[in-house]
């Protein structure tokens, strides 16, 4: 089973090594060490009998590229790992909306315990090991390993952009639904940016109607299939 590294997550992890002076990419595709999880494509997973993977169960998990790897590892100084992890950390607490192709991250805060948080469930994530005292290791939603916005979101978020003020956000269309993230995205209304809706308020308005918005989804859903039903009928 072939397994890619998309060049939009190679981009992204050649981009965040850059960006902290004496970094280094070191991949999306994982070796012999990496036999499940993220830097593993979903075919390959499912080829080897591991559709139980974690990497495997969300929706968002289980559309893209089959053949896409989702991992992003770069190796960063430890003074740099911990500005990244902590902001990061930040971000993913707060529900921040750039993250939203992202479903988890290591690092570390201190150079001497790792430190990951799991996006999806939003809780701390436990169980990597000690190389990522100097590596970030990124999750991607394997939903978005070629989207570009949202891949450039996290990099705003890596970087320290503030949220109010990054020019990445306001640049980018508003790219997903993602209901897991807890965040409306208005994919329907393709004129809308992000810009737009946090000066008029609404964008805030919209964080605190998730759960409305969601059932409000479902409850169309079923009104389009009985009509289809009693068109059948007729």
């Amino acid at each position: 089973m072939g397994e890619n590294a998309p060049k939009e997550l190679v981009d992204l992890g050649k981009t965040i090594a850059k960006t902290f002076p004496g970094g280094q990419f070191s991949g999306v595709i994982g070796d012999q060490a990496h036999v499940y999880g993220y830097h593993r494509s979903r075919n390959a997973l499912k080829a080897a009998g591991k559709t139980g993977d974690y990497s495997l169960q969300f929706a968002f998990d289980k559309s893209g590229n089959g053949d896409d790897a989702a991992g992003v590892d770069t190796n960063l100084k430890p003074a740099d790992m911990r500005t990244a992890t902590s902001r990061l950390l930040a971000a993913a607490k707060a529900k921040d909306p750039r993250l939203v192709a992202l479903r988890e991250f290591f690092g570390t805060l201190d150079g001497k315990n790792v430190r990951g948080f799991d996006l999806a469930k939003h809780q701390d994530s436990n169980g990597a090991d000690n190389s990522h005292l100097w590596h970030l290791h990124l999750s991607i939603k394997r939903r978005y390993t070629r989207n570009k916005t949202a891949l450039n979101l996290i990099l705003a978020v890596i970087r320290g952009d503030d949220l109010m003020s990054a020019k990445d956000l306001w640049a980018f269309k508003i790219p997903h639904t993602d209901t897991t993230h807890r965040v409306t995205y208005w994919a329907d209304q393709k004129d809308m940016t992000a810009q737009s809706w946090l000066r008029s308020g609404a964008y805030h308005a919209a964080l605190g109607r998730q759960d409305i918005l969601a059932e409000l989804k479902e409850v169309r859903a079923e009104i389009a299939a009985l009509r289809a039903e009693i068109a059948a009928k007729k």
